[in-house]
């Protein structure tokens, strides 16, 4: 990400994971960005009219709204895993389910 930050030009990199929220703002001769991060605020400035700067920011809300989906939909996973696993080893103990039963069926549920 290129943008002007205090008086200086320079250049960030911020994943979708630190980015709170992006909006923008069209004035008459140029428009202007503004990202919000985990913490930090970077503006970007002077933006021409010409550029597309509602679509961009559009694209990049969604992708960021995706992002947290997804990550969201893996770490539940997860937990149904750890779950299942503990299910799992519950019926070992209680000698319902053999160690060599209860190994392969944690294997598959780990995808090994």
């Amino acid at each position: 990400m290129y943008g002007k930050k205090n008086e200086n030009y320079g250049a960030e990199d911020y994943s979708l994971d630190e980015i709170s929220s992006i909006n923008f703002n069209r004035h008459t001769l140029a428009g202007s960005i503004k990202i919000h991060s985990n913490n930090n605020v970077i503006n970007v400035l002077d933006i021409p009219p010409s550029e597309d700067i509602e679509g961009f920011v559009k694209a990049t809300n969604q992708e960021i709204e995706k992002y947290k989906q997804e990550k969201t939909q893996v770490s539940n996973n997860n937990l149904d895993v750890a779950d299942q696993i503990n299910k799992l080893a519950e019926l070992r103990d209680k000698r319902i389910l053999t160690e060599e039963e209860f190994t392969m069926q944690k294997r598959k549920l780990l995808g090994l």
